[in-house]
């Protein structure tokens, strides 16, 4: 198989894995806009945390529910609410890392 060079917009889906302190692994799927390198290194030079990140490439998802098991739709205060907490953007920011560098597949 050739490789093709895509010069547009490229979105990728990743298991996002989440340490969560009292529930254990959850791990549910992110969709994301993977940056060219020189957008990324723009995008993290005055950035003061993960977050700030994570709302720009974080494009949706799905396997994420409210506490009564109904699908919480992606929206940014949906992202403000999941990301309340250190451990999740940790996932976040590795799933899209693994993806942005090449050391995953995405997610079929």
């Amino acid at each position: 198989m050739a490789f093709k060079l895509k010069t547009g917009p490229i979105t990728a889906e990743a298991t996002i894995t989440v340490h969560h302190p009292a529930d254990g692994e959850i791990t549910f799927t992110g969709k994301f806009q993977i940056l060219k390198q020189s957008q990324y290194q723009t995008l993290v030079q005055g950035k003061k945390d993960d977050f700030q990140i994570i709302r720009e490439v974080m494009i949706g998802w799905s396997g994420v529910t409210d506490e009564d098991g109904r699908d919480k739709p992606f929206t940014s205060d949906a992202l403000s609410e999941l990301c309340a907490y250190s451990f999740v953007r940790t996932g976040i920011m590795r799933a899209y890392t693994d993806l942005h560098v090449g050391l995953s597949a995405p997610k079929n």
